[in-house]
């Protein structure tokens, strides 16, 4: 099991979870170190597909409103966990906390997720069971 942190993810952030789950049953990637800086969505999810199941963290929410891309999640075994629209505008230390509280949630969804589910992640800073949007 691969987290694929996409590149519009602060790099430390990733890193910072990659560190704090080394003794986990999966491994943290950043698409931008594994596939290379500004490779094409579609590019890196086709390799990721290749290496088995994957699930993608990223503030991307347009990603379930390109039905090609929609399309390459499932084609290629991925699972996408989409964090709230106000991601992006928070700071760094706000961000970690809130990826940092609901890790637990995003990885025991990870578990039982099907290929092509996506996630959208509450704005609120409470974690609770999280249900794929279809």
């Amino acid at each position: 099991m691969i987290f694929y942190f996409d590149e519009n993810m602060p790099p430390r952030l990733a890193r910072a979870i990659r560190i704090l789950a080394e003794n986990e049953e999966y491994s943290v990637e950043l698409v931008r170190e594994k596939f290379g800086p500004g490779t094409a969505d579609i590019n890196w999810m086709t390799q990721a597909g290749q290496e088995g199941s994957g699930f993608t963290i990223s503030c991307d929410r347009r990603i379930h409103t390109r039905p090609h891309e929609k399309l390459a999640f499932k084609q290629n075994n991925l699972v996408a966990f989409l964090l709230p629209k106000d991601f992006t505008k928070k700071k760094f230390w706000e961000k970690s906390a809130y990826l940092v509280r609901w890790w637990p949630e995003i990885t025991s969804a990870a578990k039982t997720a099907t290929p092509g589910e996506l996630f959208c992640l509450p704005a609120k800073q409470s974690p609770s069971p999280l249900k794929a949007s279809r």
